[in-house]
């Protein structure tokens, strides 16, 4: 079914096409938020992206040329970038920001200092997928995914990846399926869990062993529904009078790194390379990070759209940006920091 988001009657189409072919494949570039192909595109089905990036012929050039030969950014951002959330007010993290973003590393050099840290989604149910990732720094530098297990499972071997690559802190979402694993990492003889302790980046490999021997990592349990963190931004509030709660804080942080990124790769502001943010050409995670929407409370908090919110607009569970903004939430020791 060719440009699928562009048909006017896509759901009638699906109904004659039902018993003619057991498969379907639906190809489109976006055409917003208000049709089938968005729903499907976002519902868990099996989903295939060819971005211009991938087409060797092409180059940071050709982008050049034809954003000037288009001029009409909402046809840029739909037609080349595959950007669902174009002509979308109230995004989150905007699509040309995230864009910016991917393998800035390769641009500049951004440091790979301090220790690996890493971040765990865990799958719900359905076609969720259960996401791990790490970062040296600024950089994201691995993604790894998989199906359904159980918690159990889930737990043991996100370790052994963990313990695989030497990152020292985990976070991760402990609401929810998410207590399973809490409890698998805490009861393991080999873990110790922290909540608002000092994390392992804080606190040398040296003193770690002589707390326990067998210490290889720490698990951070997070709670997204909790209060913010108490840092002080530039309008002199903290955050915990500017956000509706922990999660919104977390990408609001990552929304900041991403608009910084876009700065500097755009326009030419300079910013300090720890400031910003560098992710891989990943695909998935690239189109969930621009999904979820922001509003303000009564009382002028910044609220994030919940996941059920996003549901009811057809959008399955975000959960490689979910890890992502696990990944660079502030740590409990960082807390007081001054934003600058």
């Amino acid at each position: 079914m060719d440009e699928h988001a562009f048909l006017r009657r896509a759901k009638r189409a699906e109904a004659a096409l039902s018993q003619n072919s057991r498969c379907i494949i639906r190809v489109s570039t976006p055409n917003g938020p208000g049709n089938e192909f968005y729903r499907k595109r976002f519902s868990g089905v099996p989903v295939f992206t060819y971005h211009w990036r991938d087409d060797p012929r092409k180059d940071d050039a050709w982008y050049e040329r034809e954003k000037q030969r288009i001029s009409d950014p909402v046809i840029v951002a739909q037609e080349i970038d595959i950007d669902y959330s174009a002509s979308v007010e109230g995004v989150a993290i905007p699509a040309a920001w995230v864009r910016a973003a991917v393998e800035l590393d390769k641009v500049i050099a951004m440091p790979r200092s301090g220790t690996l840290i890493a971040a765990l989604d865990i799958a719900e149910a359905g076609r969720c997928r259960t996401v791990l990732g790490f970062r040296q720094g600024p950089v994201v530098t691995e993604i790894l995914d998989w199906g359904q297990t159980n918690t159990t499972q889930t737990a043991f071997r996100a370790r052994d990846e963990i313990e695989k690559r030497g990152a020292v802190l985990l976070n991760y979402d402990c609401v929810g399926v998410g207590a399973g694993v809490r409890g698998t990492l805490e009861s393991s003889g080999q873990l110790s869990a922290i909540s608002d302790q000092p994390s392992a980046s804080s606190t040398p490999n040296s003193e770690l062993s002589t707390q326990n021997s067998e210490l290889l990592f720490l698990p951070r349990a997070l709670n997204g529904g909790e209060s913010p963190s108490a840092t002080l931004w530039p309008d002199g509030k903290t955050s915990k009078e500017k956000f509706a709660n922990a999660r919104a804080e977390w990408w609001w942080l990552l929304r900041i790194r991403f608009e910084k990124a876009y700065e500097f790769r755009e326009q030419g502001v300079m910013h300090p390379p720890e400031a910003m943010i560098s992710i891989p050409n990943h695909p998935q995670l690239i189109a969930e990070l621009s999904l979820p929407r922001f509003g303000h409370t009564e009382t002028g908090k910044i609220r994030l759209e919940s996941k059920a919110q996003m549901a009811r607009r057809g959008i399955a569970s975000p959960d490689f940006a979910d890890m992502l903004s696990y990944l660079f939430a502030p740590e409990p020791v960082e807390q007081q920091w001054r934003l600058v």
